[in-house]
């Protein structure tokens, strides 16, 4: 048991000491800790259903792709790319980034970052940083895009407000892919691509029976004419 002499020694605090520990204690964290002020938060700014639509520049490359979100779950989005090539083939492959770490299942395009990024600010655990922040036209209509130029010749554009890719430039290889519709500020959709719906149906119906439609339609309209 401790005697009232053991504490005769010690001198016991004021009332005012605790105040004056607490600011000598967020003096030195202001000092010395790290800041954290302007860090990003990594938020995706799409939903499952969002789509895109990008045309192909190069040589041996598909004519154009469609991204479709199926999933969000924190800072990892899923998607579906449909690549159309001119000889009326089509491939999907499902895919998936994690827009802070950039964890990803296949060696896809960086489609995606977290929204609101500004110049400076790290993306993919900092393998890369934000070079620029430009205004130019994407998906039909003037966006700010988030830029970065990568070493190795690749250059990419986000636009800033949803995070998804609007340009993709490869200056090595020649090739580019630049998006032309999106479901995400377009309410009024493009005209519909009579090559993509001729596709999808073909590909639904069968070839054969698409032309068997078609020349019955043309039939009945000289029918009409005469």
């Amino acid at each position: 048991m401790i005697s009232d002499k053991s504490l005769s020694g010690i001198m016991l605090p004021s009332r005012t000491t605790p105040l004056l520990l607490l600011l000598f204690a967020i003096l030195v964290y202001a000092g010395f800790a790290p800041s954290v002020q302007g860090n990003p938060i990594y938020t995706l700014g799409v939903k499952a259903g969002d789509g895109a639509w990008y045309g192909y520049s190069g040589i041996d490359v598909p004519l154009k792709l469609h991204i479709t979100v199926l999933n969000v779950t924190d800072t990892t989005i899923t998607a579906n790319f449909t690549n159309y090539y001119s000889d009326g083939n089509a491939n999907s492959t499902v895919q998936y980034l994690n827009i802070f770490s950039g964890d990803r299942n296949t060696d896809n395009i960086l489609f995606a970052i977290g929204t609101g990024l500004k110049v400076g600010d790290p993306v993919y655990n900092n393998y890369a940083t934000i070079s620029s922040v430009q205004t130019q036209s994407c998906g039909g209509v003037s966006r700010s895009l988030d830029y970065i130029a990568f070493s190795q010749g690749v250059q990419l554009y986000w636009d800033q407000n949803t995070g998804i890719m609007c340009k993709y430039n490869d200056n090595t290889q020649s090739e580019s892919l630049i998006m032309f519709n999106t479901t995400l500020w377009n309410s009024h959709p493009q005209p519909v691509d009579a090559f993509l719906v001729g596709f999808e149906v073909s590909t639904f119906l069968g070839a054969p029976l698409v032309v068997l439609i078609v020349f019955v339609f043309l039939r009945k309209r000289r029918r009409a004419r005469k």
